[in-house]
């Protein structure tokens, strides 16, 4: 199962975009894995993630792999740009 997010953002005229390297994360297991990144069309910005679970069935003593994709997913979720006036 593949999850795909994409967020579009218009950077106002004026307005610079800072932070942008935080974005981009790649992490897999043999269980899935988290993809981030973001790109820069004119004045537009996207961030994109994707979660991506390999497996319907896992067993427990490889639980933490699965929490693993969890972790990097939340860990995206606490990342900060700041959109800065030139």
């Amino acid at each position: 199962m593949h999850l795909d997010y994409e967020i579009g953002i218009e950077i106002p005229e004026g307005y610079t975009v800072e932070g942008l390297d935080v974005l981009p994360s790649v992490y897999s297991n043999d269980f899935g894995g988290f993809h981030s990144g973001y790109r820069l069309e004119g004045n537009k910005l996207f961030v994109s993630a994707n979660k991506i679970y390999e497996k319907s069935y896992i067993p427990v003593d490889k639980w933490n792999e699965m929490l693993l994709i969890a972790k990097k997913a939340n860990d995206f979720q606490a990342k900060t740009i700041i959109l800065k006036k030139l």
